[in-house]
């Protein structure tokens, strides 16, 4: 909020072969960044951990007499990476992968699209600031929500979040308005992503979860995130924002649609790990 109320100051309208067009100095956001970082690494530097340097010789003890009860061969990794290539489970993936194409569009055309029908840098900064907020809160509460009402009903919700986040979107003429839609992000980021986290957890023994979540981290922010920037680029370039954001509204209704009936229709694989007796 405050490095866009400062770049709104900055604001100025030349002519070009008689149009005026707005500028804006967004050095000032890098210059900003810049600094914020050299903060960063200063206190990242006194940071102090438990295998810290004082720790690094000393040797590891373990009680003997809990070693072989503590001690288990992990499970083969390709078993759980399997067991989400079924249908059931893989309908998950493949909705958290639609997910971040969503966040992909809505992160990389928002703003613009909003500055576009008339929204100052602060206003936008201000929508951030709420999106954020609401992203803190509900990784505070997701977790007992999903307690409450399970991951599968809370991922439908989450879904039916975008769908109204892009119809606003697309339907904005004043964009003041977007910043009470922004309470969503908490609802849509945040608790989609507990939801999915906690689901894996159910899932994949917890030898393996380093590597699923690795993957999924992938599936979300490389694939996902990443289509979408590039789709929505292309959609936004050919035929505009508002096109774009009802455009996705549809896909993700589709998306829902799908996962809903994968999920009622596809049967639970049964999962086989390798057990050991103590």
């Amino acid at each position: 909020m405050i490095v866009g109320g400062i770049i709104s100051t900055t604001r100025i309208t030349h002519t070009i072969c008689g149009i005026d067009v707005i500028f804006s100095d967004y050095r000032i956001a890098f210059y900003i960044f810049t600094g914020c970082m050299g903060l960063t690494f200063i206190s990242a530097w006194f940071f102090e951990f438990e295998c810290g340097r004082e720790n690094r010789n000393k040797p590891v003890e373990m009680d003997e007499t809990e070693e072989n009860k503590r001690i288990k061969p992990a499970p083969d990794v390709l078993v759980a990476f399997r067991l989400f290539m079924s249908v059931h489970y893989g309908s998950w993936l493949v909705c958290i992968f639609f997910v971040g194409v969503c966040n992909g569009v809505i992160w990389g055309f928002l703003n613009w699209h909003l500055e576009n029908i008339g929204a100052s840098q602060f206003l936008i900064g201000c929508a951030v600031i709420i999106n954020n907020i609401s992203e803190v809160i509900m990784f505070f509460v997701v977790f007992p929500i999903l307690e409450r009402i399970g991951y599968f009903t809370f991922m439908v919700l989450g879904v039916i979040g975008y769908v109204a986040r892009f119809c606003v979107f697309a339907s904005l003429t004043n964009p003041w308005f977007v910043l009470p839609v922004e309470i969503l992000q908490g609802f849509t980021f945040a608790g989609i992503w507990g939801a999915m986290i906690g689901y894996l957890c159910t899932v994949i023994p917890g030898e393996n979860m380093a590597t699923m979540q690795g993957i999924l981290h992938g599936v979300y922010w490389g694939l996902g995130s990443g289509s979408g920037s590039m789709i929505g680029g292309i959609v936004t370039e050919h035929f505009g924002a508002r096109v774009t954001f009802w455009s996705f509204a549809v896909a993700t209704v589709f998306n829902l649609i799908i996962f809903v009936i994968t999920q009622k229709l596809a049967a639970k694989p049964k999962r086989k790990y390798e057990e050991i007796d103590n």
